[in-house]
């Protein structure tokens, strides 16, 4: 009898492969980005004495703060909490680019030659998602650590945060947005209000640009890694350089 029960279920799956996938719940993320925010804070030196050091008070980070919303298509049944749905893994593609110009006053035009580009992917895990269009609430932050910023932040100008972020749930796109100032974009275009150039140089791919990973920074890569532990998602993969598997697949 068992054998002939493992016989039935296998022609089932050959037989009627939508109705046995059907029986498998495999939930698909929805996000949106509701707004990215830039923000200077300053290390409190309770949060890092160190005993015969002196007190850090005066470094300064640039905090990059996005909310979005996370929802899931996921129809689970006879579970202790029915409202919510998890995704499992969220990755969160960072590009990010304080344009500079030659002076750093505000009204002059930002020039590529004098902006530098920084890379980072972050993946988050068990991000809580809402059901029955429900969506629940996150943030997710990214600093710019104190050289860094003290050392192009000296040429930013006005508005000169440049950020292109892409979000991934496995290798599955599920957010692509753009942003400046107060203006949040999405698409696979640059934003005209990224400044075109007379040459074939471009914001994300020039050679021209700097490229500089070192200056930004993960939540728990700074002194507010158990700030409002609560309010955040956990870090559980941090790196510099961009996964190689979605680079041949996109379009810029």
């Amino acid at each position: 009898m068992k054998y002939l029960s493992i016989i039935f279920v296998t022609l089932l799956i050959f037989t009627f492969p939508g109705t046995a996938q059907s029986r498998v719940n495999v939930p698909r993320a929805k996000i949106k980005i509701l707004g990215i925010t830039t923000q200077k804070v300053k290390i409190r030196p309770t949060d890092n004495r160190v005993p015969g050091l002196p007190l850090d008070s005066k470094s300064q980070y640039l905090r990059i703060t996005v909310n979005y919303n996370a929802s899931s298509n996921a129809q689970q049944k006879n579970t202790r909490n029915s409202k919510y749905s998890w995704i499992d893994k969220l990755l969160f593609s960072w590009n990010v680019i304080i344009a500079g110009s030659k002076t750093g006053k505000s009204n002059d035009p930002p020039l590529i030659q004098h902006s530098v580009l920084m890379k980072k992917d972050i993946t988050y895990g068990s991000v809580k998602a809402g059901k029955a269009n429900v969506p629940v609430k996150h943030y997710a932050v990214l600093y710019i650590e104190s050289n860094a910023y003290e050392r192009y932040g000296s040429q930013i100008v006005r508005d000169g945060i440049f950020v292109k972020l892409k979000v991934y749930d496995g290798k599955r796109l599920v957010a692509n947005v753009w942003w400046r100032g107060d203006d949040l974009r999405t698409g696979s275009s640059l934003p005209a209000n990224f400044f075109p150039f007379n040459s074939n140089e471009s914001w994300f791919k020039g050679e021209v640009i700097k490229l500089d990973n070192t200056g930004l920074k993960g939540r728990r890569e700074t002194p507010w890694e158990w700030a409002s532990y609560g309010s955040y998602n956990s870090i559980i993969s941090d790196k510099l350089t961009n996964i190689s598997s979605k680079k041949k697949k996109e379009k810029e």
